[in-house]
């Protein structure tokens, strides 16, 4: 007797519906323990925006480097660049950002400071040079020349840094903390050789 004449017959029939229930079972398994694997699994996102100099990846709690970079250099123009006629819009654009732990504290340094720049009429320009990531603080530094232009055009010029903590919470980024100050950023290394340099 040939095969095809047994698949033909009953008995080979038979087997042959045995052989693809085992089939379908095999692959109803598959497909499960793929989709508990995938419903499990953590999305990444990859982006390029314009904004960023390279690819960006981007996680449910956490993105690389250049995604905190740029987020860093984007916020640190909106706080450095502050005209009477933006300072409202700026306000509106940054509290969304802000975790709710700081949001009270930041929310009223920069109701303070904002009021200040509309009652002087005094313009902030921030113009960046450098950005540092530290990835054991995971804090960004953005350290570039600042100018603060009063009435009658009178100008003092400096540098400044712009001292941020970002967080991933479900993709979005929140400003854990932010800091700015008067001259080079205060990264770990450099707090370092500040205190070797000490007696």
């Amino acid at each position: 007797m040939t095969l095809s004449e047994y698949l033909a017959g009953w008995h080979g029939t038979r087997a042959t519906n045995r052989l693809l229930a085992v089939a379908v079972i095999a692959m109803a398994t598959v497909a499960i323990v793929e989709s508990a694997y995938l419903m499990e699994r953590e999305r990444i996102v990859v982006l390029v925006p314009p904004r960023l100099q390279e690819q960006a990846t981007v996680g449910w709690s956490q993105a690389d480097a250049s995604y905190h970079t740029a987020w860093a250099h984007l916020l640190a123009d909106m706080l450095g660049n502050v005209t009477p006629a933006n300072a409202a819009f700026l306000k509106e654009r940054l509290q969304p950002l802000l975790d709710p732990a700081i949001f009270g504290e930041v929310t009223t340094a920069l109701e303070r400071q904002l009021d200040e720049i509309r009652r002087e009429r005094v313009t902030l320009a921030f113009d960046p040079k450098r950005i540092v990531f530290e990835p054991a603080t995971g804090k960004t530094f953005v350290t570039g020349q600042s100018v603060i232009t009063g009435l009658g055009n009178e100008q003092k010029r400096g540098v400044r840094t712009y001292e941020l903590q970002l967080e991933i919470s479900d993709y979005r980024v929140l400003v854990k903390n932010l800091a700015t100050y008067d001259g080079e950023a205060r990264t770990q290394d450099r707090q370092a050789r500040v205190q070797e340099s000490q007696p």
